[in-house]
């Protein structure tokens, strides 16, 4: 933050507040509901050390990535419930990887809590769920 502190100050504090309510919603949870306190009280936050709100920013990324997961988890789960071997399932698939085969390759050789880790650490919290999850109902899927 070199130059001017105060606006460089000012300029974080317009950025958060943009996304201020998705972040409370994506803290609290789905169909949370935000409050008049929690935005008081994430608007004072802001007034912090802006190495503290990097952290903070973090958090909730991790937080949000973490429940994007999930939910893409839960849908794919639905799909193979619902429409598993139907012309339709093809419309309703989700897009594949941007994560290398080997890498997942490794991680279902693999599936300890430091792997599990190690896979999160890179691909975002939950990813290694969500790629176990999958590969469990391709074998479910398969018969086997």
């Amino acid at each position: 933050m070199s130059g001017n502190l105060a606006a460089n100050t000012e300029i974080m504090s317009a950025t958060l507040k943009a996304g201020l309510k998705q972040s409370i919603e994506t803290i609290n949870g789905e169909g949370g509901v935000v409050s008049n306190s929690d935005l008081r009280i994430a608007e004072g936050i802001q007034g912090s050390d802006p190495a503290l709100q990097m952290k903070t920013i973090k958090t909730i990324m991790d937080r949000a990535a973490e429940l994007n997961h999930k939910k893409i988890d839960n849908y794919e789960a639905k799909i193979d419930r619902y429409l598993s071997g139907e012309k339709a399932e093809d419309f309703y698939k989700v897009g594949g990887g941007l994560i290398p085969e080997a890498k997942v390759k490794v991680l279902l050789e693999n599936p300890t809590d430091q792997t599990k880790a190690q896979f999160n650490e890179v691909y975002g919290p939950g990813a290694a769920e969500l790629q176990i999850s999958r590969f469990r109902r391709a074998q479910e899927r398969s018969g086997k």
